[in-house]
């Protein structure tokens, strides 16, 4: 009798020690997940509605605000304007600033950050800032917010000011995105009793990325022109 208790009680032991075994691997499968899932880009995109347009530098500065909601550090490399057809605007153009640009792109300068236009009696705007450069690395959990310079030709810095549809092209180590430059303000719901015009962030995580390569950006993309 006590032979067959000791029995029960052994196998009792081993089954309790597997289920045991088998729990601390769902735990540790619950965890790799997690933390696979934390890795995975999570990237916050905003910017704020006035925009300032310089046409001596040909630059329409846009203030855009980041957010990483990663545990890895995610690096933009490439930012440009679309248009609402989400193509670039036209071909290179000869301008003063290093390395060919076409409109859209990045000025890869510092210019001081100002709403300039050259006629008379224009209030110029000129803000304490300098415009922010290319590459940018945003470190995990952390955001970044700066004004970055657009090149576009002659007036059209400051007729982009005014133009809806366009569209940003943001370049990542992580990957792609396109995101819309809505210059409406959405009205917000704060709490039951509080509205306030803000434009919330927009999130992009790995799956909703492009993952396809855009090759045309820099010099390969033949696209449409846009007419001002």
């Amino acid at each position: 009798m006590n032979e067959h208790i000791t029995t029960i009680a052994s196998n009792l032991a081993e089954i309790v020690s597997v289920m045991i075994s088998i729990f601390a691997l769902v735990v540790s499968g619950i965890n790799w997940t997690k933390d696979k899932s934390k890795e995975k880009m999570n990237l916050g995109i905003n910017f704020d509605n006035d925009l300032l347009a310089d046409t001596e530098s040909k630059a329409l500065f846009i203030k855009i605000h980041f957010i990483n909601n990663s545990s890895i550090s995610t690096t933009v490399y490439n930012l440009k304007i679309l248009n609402e057809h989400k193509q670039p605007f036209n071909d290179y153009t000869e301008n003063k600033y290093p390395n060919p640009i076409a409109q859209g792109d990045v000025i890869p300068l510092e210019l001081k950050v100002r709403d300039f236009l050259d006629v008379p009696d224009y209030k110029t705007k000129v803000l304490p800032l300098n415009s922010c450069t290319l590459p940018l690395t945003i470190q995990p959990y952390s955001g970044f917010s700066g004004y970055f310079a657009f090149y576009f030709e002659g007036q059209d810095s400051n007729l982009m000011k005014y133009k809806s549809g366009n569209n940003l092209l943001i370049q990542t180590t992580q990957g792609n995105v396109l995101y819309p430059l809505d210059t409406s303000i959405r009205f917000y719901k704060v709490f039951k009793d509080l509205h306030l015009d803000i434009k919330p962030y927009t999130f992009y995580k790995k799956r909703r990325f492009i993952t396809a390569k855009i090759k045309a950006i820099k010099d390969k993309i033949k696209g449409k022109r846009e007419l001002f």
